[in-house]
C-alpha cells in the first residue's frame, strides 16, 4: 500500500520528467545531505554506464540481445548507485519509495524495489572486488578478473572526480568521529571535495574543541577505504567559556 506522501513524490517525478523542470531545483530542496550528494551524482554515474537517469529503475521487455544489453547496463548502474548510497550511510528505506517505509527524496529512486537495490548493490560490490557496508565492507579476497578491474577503474576514478567537485558528506560518520575526539556543540554543514584532496568525502562542521576554542573544519574520509582525518580550517583565538 502506498502512502499519500509517496504518491505525491511519484507524481512529482512524472511531472518533472514530462515538463522538463530543471533537475537542480528539486535536488536543491533535498534536506538530507547524503541523499542530496547522491542525487547530484546520479547523472554522472549513469553517464559512466551509458544509462538514462530517468530510466534507472525501468526494465524493458528483453528477448532480443539489444534489450538484454540495456537491462544489464541498467542493473549494473543501479547497483553502483545503491552501493554508493550505502557507502554514504543512506539507509535502505531512504533509497526507495514503493512501500509505507520508503522515504527517499531522490526522484529517480522513488519506484525502486528494496530487494533489487540490495541484490544489485551486492552484485556490483562483488564486481569491483568489494563488500557492501551491510556485509562488513572492505576488499573481497578473490580475483575480480579483467572485466571487474575495468569497472573498478572506471567507477572509482569517475566517482573521485565527481566528488572533487561536489564533496560527499557523511554527516553521521562525521559526528561520530568528532565526538570520539572530544569535540562538542557539533554542527554539520558545508565542506567540499577540494578541501580533502583526493579523498572521497568531505563533511564540513563547526564545533567546540577540548581546549574550548570554537573551530571550523572538514572531516575527510576515503570513499571505500574507511580511514578518516579531521582538518581544521579556522580556530577562534579566544577559548569559549
Amino acid at each position: 500500500m502506498t502512502s499519500k506522501k509517496q504518491r505525491a513524490a511519484a507524481n512529482s517525478t512524472t511531472t518533472a520528467t514530462t515538463t522538463g523542470a530543471p533537475r537542480d531545483k528539486w535536488v536543491a530542496k533535498i534536506d538530507d545531505p547524503a541523499q542530496k550528494a547522491l542525487a547530484r551524482v546520479i547523472p554522472n554515474i549513469c553517464a559512466i554506464f551509458g544509462v538514462n537517469p530517468e530510466r534507472l529503475v525501468v526494465r524493458v521487455p528483453a528477448r532480443a540481445p539489444a534489450g538484454m544489453v540495456v537491462n544489464s547496463h541498467t542493473k549494473v548502474c543501479l547497483g553502483a548507485v545503491a552501493f554508493l548510497g550505502r557507502e554514504l550511510g543512506i539507509k535502505w528505506d531512504a533509497m526507495h519509495g514503493r512501500t509505507d517505509n520508503g522515504v527517499t527524496q531522490i526522484r529517480e529512486l522513488v519506484e525502486a524495489h528494496r530487494m533489487s537495490l540490495t541484490q544489485f548493490s551486492r552484485q556490483f560490490a562483488a564486481l569491483i572486488g568489494q563488500r557492501t557496508p551491510d556485509d562488513g565492507g572492505g576488499d573481497v579476497d578473490a580475483p575480480i578478473g579483467e572485466v571487474g578491474s575495468i569497472f573498478t577503474t572506471i567507477f572509482i576514478v569517475g566517482i573521485m572526480l565527481i566528488f572533487t567537485m561536489y564533496g560527499c558528506p557523511k554527516p553521521q560518520q562525521a559526528r561520530d568521529i568528532l565526538g570520539a575526539e572530544g569535540y562538542t556543540d557539533i554542527k554539520i554543514g558545508g565542506g567540499n571535495g577540494f578541501q580533502c584532496g583526493d579523498e572521497g568525502s568531505a563533511t564540513g562542521f563547526s564545533a567546540k574543541s577540548l581546549t574550548g576554542h570554537h573551530v571550523r573544519g572538514v572531516v575527510c574520509c576515503g570513499l571505500i577505504a574507511k580511514a578518516c582525518t579531521i582538518r581544521l580550517t579556522r580556530v577562534d583565538q579566544r577559548p569559549q567559556q
